[in-house]
């Protein structure tokens, strides 16, 4: 077993229920702009939960990079909500990333 990273991230509340709307379906895209939270683990890898506003269908698309700055790896997320955790396993360490509302 490798090293286990975790983060949490507290997002404000507004901000979450925008998005849950927007992956529900409950509310339109604004723009195309993609909605970021981005947490740094202490080997300085990143991760950033994206929210893509696609005009058919915003999605979640949560991605791992490593020190460099290059993608790792990325997980399919169907979920309707940014709140959670969204683990990352990356040979034998594993990076879990918890956004909870403020």
């Amino acid at each position: 077993m490798g090293t286990v990273y975790r983060v949490s991230k507290a997002v404000d509340g507004q901000f979450v229920d925008k998005v849950h709307d927007l992956l529900s379906g409950r509310a339109t895209p604004e723009s195309k702009e993609t909605l970021t939270v981005s947490v740094q683990f202490e080997n300085g890898w990143e991760a950033d939960i994206k929210v893509v506003q696609d005009a058919d269908s915003p999605y979640l698309d949560p991605v791992l990079f490593d020190q460099y700055g290059f993608e790792v790896t990325c997980l399919q997320d169907e979920s309707e909500s940014l709140e959670g955790a969204y683990r990352f396993d990356v040979d034998d360490d594993v990076f879990i990333v918890e956004i909870q509302r403020t």
